[in-house]
């Protein structure tokens, strides 16, 4: 009996690693397939369900004022944790920043016991919270963020993946920038040809 449940344990094991590795392979196909950045986000947050089950999630990009803009989102019922007010409370965020200085992973078992947690509109129903930093040439652009109704939720295994994800994004966003800026020089140039 002992041996059948370590072998359905390994069975198991190996289903949830070759489901990781095929969401990410999924991932890199889709960020390699499209330099639309809204079309990558939303098909990571996609992906990640398949391997993190959570109740929202979202991706959080740096602006140029180091203010967090929601940039794709899922899950969401409550349309004021878009808002400006959320953005707004977002940034004076102690874990945010905590996460620009270390650049790893934060994961909150439960954030009613956590004193740096600052309630946003629209996130009540947030116990457990996972977030990973999207880091481009050494420093925090954005953040892949996740909850969960339930207290405990998340694992260290659920934040590697969640990084796994955020350093795909870090990708697909560069590009997705480096993209948009070569074709809003390109119109300028024609526009300045023909003028």
């Amino acid at each position: 009996a002992a041996a059948a449940i370590h072998n359905a344990q390994l069975f198991e094991a190996e289903r949830a690693a070759r489901t990781q590795a095929e969401a990410l392979r999924q991932v890199a196909q889709d960020i390699s397939g499209t330099l639309n950045l809204d079309q990558v986000l939303h098909a990571v947050l996609n992906q990640l369900k398949r391997v993190i089950v959570y109740d929202t999630a979202s991706v959080f990009l740096m602006g140029e004022t180091a203010a967090p803009d929601l940039v794709a989102g899922i899950g969401f019922a409550d349309e004021k944790m878009t808002s400006g007010e959320a953005m707004d409370l977002l940034k004076k965020s102690p874990i945010l920043r905590r996460m620009t200085r270390t650049l790893e992973p934060v994961i909150i078992p439960d954030v009613r016991e956590n004193p740096d947690w600052i309630w946003v509109p629209g996130a009540e129903h947030v116990r457990s919270f996972l977030c990973a930093p999207i880091v481009a040439q050494g420093r925090m652009t954005g953040a892949l963020m996740m909850d969960k109704t339930q207290p405990g939720f998340f694992k260290e295994s659920d934040a590697l993946i969640a990084q796994a994800l955020a350093q795909h994004l870090a990708v697909a966003i560069e590009n997705a920038r480096l993209f948009e800026a070569g074709v809003l020089r390109l119109g300028a140039t024609i526009t300045s040809n023909f003028s």
